[in-house]
């Protein structure tokens, strides 16, 4: 399963991830979107405000490209030097699961990228040589559904956000975006399913919860494909019976127990 949110200040609130999201010296973040409406900019995930951080959105109109019906993915610093990529047009639609990627290098020629359904965007990639972090005050929040100033609100699904500490290989996020879970590639330092049947959400990897607001509602989860357990021992401290080699991805994900 997953969560569906409704538009209307639905939202899941990650606490603070602190430095690695903040001052990172790479970070990549995947996640699975459904869109329900392309007639509004939806949040996907955000730790921006005025003090730097990443927009993660839809974007039914670029405020600076004027492409329609797109993901934009927008990065700014404490100082509010920033950059953003804006997709192609009509390269998000709606009623089917995509798989979204960003990677972000602070200083470097070609240091912010996305991807889309394994694809990296015509737009892509952007310079980043003027940007030295995502917001160093550390005091934002990571929140899926809505923006920090609860705007945006998504009308739609999410599924698999995962967030790691380098910058993934081309191979890597093509694999990801057939359905191979984010457990499979190292450095991963946030990892939620966000199945829906928790509250709050669990990220599996760093120990954190995310608290619920509103989306009580869950739907179905796009198909992932998970390590098996022996794999899995590596990520995570679930052991699984004897008799039952299924069992700890499944507790994993805190479904079929």
């Amino acid at each position: 399963m997953a969560r569906d949110f409704d538009g209307t200040d639905d939202y899941i609130d990650w606490g603070n991830l602190g430095s690695l999201i903040h001052t990172p010296s790479a970070l990549s973040g995947s996640i699975w979107v459904w869109l329900d409406d392309l007639t509004a900019d939806h949040t996907i995930a955000n730790t921006r405000t005025p003090a730097g951080g990443i927009n993660w959105q839809f974007d039914d109109v670029g405020s600076v490209s004027g492409r329609t019906d797109m993901f934009n993915i927008f990065v700014e610093e404490d100082a509010g030097t920033n950059t953003r990529i804006e997709s192609a047009t009509a390269s998000a639609v709606s009623g089917a699961w995509q798989h979204v990627f960003f990677s972000f290098v602070p200083n470097a020629v070609e240091g912010l990228q996305l991807w889309i359904n394994g694809v990296e965007d015509a737009n892509s990639p952007v310079n980043t040589t003027n940007i030295d972090d995502l917001g160093t005050t550390e005091s934002t929040n990571l929140r899926n559904g809505s923006d920090n100033g609860a705007l945006r609100d998504h009308d739609g699904r999410l599924a698999e956000q995962a967030y790691w500490s380098r910058g993934l290989t081309d191979a890597e996020i093509i694999s990801l975006s057939k359905g191979y879970s984010p457990l499979f590639f190292s450095s991963l330092f946030f990892y939620s399913p966000i199945i829906g049947r928790n509250s709050p959400e669990t990220d599996s990897v760093g120990g954190r919860t995310g608290t619920i607001t509103g989306t009580t509602a869950v739907i179905n989860h796009p198909r992932i494909i998970y390590p098996s357990f022996a794999q899995i021992r590596r990520f995570t401290t679930a052991v699984a019976p004897a008799g039952d080699a299924n069992i700890g991805y499944r507790s994993l994900l805190g479904v079929g127990i």
